[in-house]
């Protein structure tokens, strides 16, 4: 059965959003770099063992283009500052008669390598399509759905799991991940493995040959994979392993977004509008159902921070330049089912009448003000909440309502502790309640106080 995204109510959206903005001021330490802040570039090494001298080409998913040097050392670093993610890269030899080496990026900010192990993986993951017109302005924006990170993963273990024992004689495990982990082309670690490897790809044939040190390899493309588990890649620029907290363009935005691409037996349908809240915290909450996805994520060797439901459907999130892109939806079978693409960010000033607003003489803005007090490490601290308004909505009919929704909410979102909701004023052109809390919410013993002011139009 497909999900219902019609909110009855959309002054229960206020709830969702006011409970996205208590997360996002409740940390549970004092670091000051909290979310980890992306960048706008893709820093990597190129290389076959030496380091590639020429240039890497990076293309986005309007066909625009860029081109930066590779250093002497192998390294680059290419700003990609208003260019769309997924992009495809290509680092071109100044010297014609030396193969061409590709690779992939699922977003900015992330470390992405060049080399004859990612061009390998990005054939396969891409149906052996022909990189050499894949990999370019004018192909990609048409074709780099083909490329999924499920397919990636794929491949990159399937790699691994056929170069186990190279691999464990430089001291690397099997769930070593060649695209994004940071590497010197010095001839040691993974280097030293490059340097020996000799991959020759048919991008039109369909086939490839391998060799390593100067012998033939016999590549199994259909090896057991099943004791292979690719570790997550870097999502700031040189952090290694995953994160555990969401970028700031991510951590406490309530964005709209509409569903389309529907494969068969999909939750939604095409058009259907969702409201995401992105909690600092790490959880994930629709408000189709006030359905807390998940309270924590993990992020791929790509890139892509990954909601896991109870039953199993993945929602997977990329980023552009920072700010939220898309989301996939995966079965539990990592099988695609649809994408989700923003329509309205409502975190701040935005018009979100869309399917249930009102308008005319039962048309209202609603104003959310307050603070938040988080004990840290002992010290209790107060946050002001950022003022958030929804425009062109119907009010609440009565404060018993108002009540219900608030409890039932917060419980489907496991907090625990006492709410009180109180009406403040309630006229003709003006409407307020306060709402306060006392508990627990992720571990964190924190209290706030809201204020939701309904203005007639």
């Amino acid at each position: 059965m497909k999900r219902s995204t019609t909110i009855g109510m959309r002054w229960l959206t206020a709830l969702i959003i006011s409970f996205s903005l208590i997360l996002a001021g409740c940390g549970s330490d004092s670091s000051s770099d909290g979310g980890g802040a992306t960048t706008n570039t893709l820093t990597g090494t190129a290389a076959t063992g030496a380091a590639i001298d020429g240039y890497v080409y990076v293309v986005d998913i309007n066909g625009s283009e860029i081109n930066v040097a590779i250093s002497t050392d192998g390294s680059f670093s290419a700003d990609v500052s208003g260019m769309s993610a997924p992009f495809a890269l290509r680092a071109v030899p100044n010297d014609t008669s030396l193969d061409t080496q590709y690779s992939y990026a699922a977003s900015s900010g992330v470390t992405v390598n060049i080399t004859p192990m990612t061009s390998l993986a990005f054939w396969m993951a891409g149906s052996q399509s022909d990189l050499a017109g894949l990999a370019t302005a004018a192909a990609w924006p048409d074709h780099y759905d083909v490329i999924t990170e499920q397919n990636l993963t794929a491949a990159v273990a399937t790699i691994n799991a056929n170069f186990e024992t190279q691999l464990s004689n430089l001291g690397l495990e099997n769930s070593y991940n060649f695209f994004n982990q940071s590497f010197s082309a010095n001839s040691t670690g993974i280097d030293a493995f490059l340097d020996t490897l000799a991959i020759n790809i048919d991008m039109t044939g369909g086939a490839f040959t391998v060799q390593v040190s100067g012998s033939s390899f016999s590549f199994n493309s259909s090896i057991d994979t099943s004791n292979v588990n690719v570790e997550s890649g870097n999502t700031n620029n040189g952090d290694a392993g995953g994160s555990s907290t969401l970028p700031a363009g991510v951590a406490g935005q309530v964005v709209t977004m509409e569903f389309c691409c529907a494969a068969s037996g999909a939750l939604y349908n095409n058009g259907d509008q969702v409201l995401f809240a992105f909690s600092s915290s790490g959880s994930l909450m629709l408000t189709e159902q006030s359905t807390v996805v998940s309270s924590s994520f993990t992020v791929d060797s790509f890139g892509q921070y990954i909601w896991v439901a109870s039953d199993g459907t993945q929602y997977v999130l990329s980023l552009n330049n920072g700010a939220i892109h898309e989301v996939n939806v995966m079965s539990s079978g990592n099988v695609f089912m649809g994408q989700f693409a923003p329509v309205s960010n409502v975190s701040g000033n935005t018009d979100v009448s869309g399917d249930t607003g009102s308008t005319g003489s039962d048309a209202w803005n609603l104003t959310i003000t307050g603070t938040t007090s988080i004990a840290v490490f002992g010290q209790q601290t107060t946050v002001n909440i950022p003022a958030t308004t929804i425009e062109n909505i119907a009010a609440p009919t009565n404060i018993t309502d108002v009540q219900t929704a608030i409890s039932q909410a917060y419980a489907t979102a496991g907090i625990n502790g006492t709410i009180t909701v109180i009406e403040v004023s309630n006229t003709s052109n003006e409407i307020s309640f306060s709402a306060s809390f006392d508990g627990v919410i992720s571990g964190v013993t924190t209290s706030y106080s809201l204020l939701y002011t309904y203005t007639k139009l």
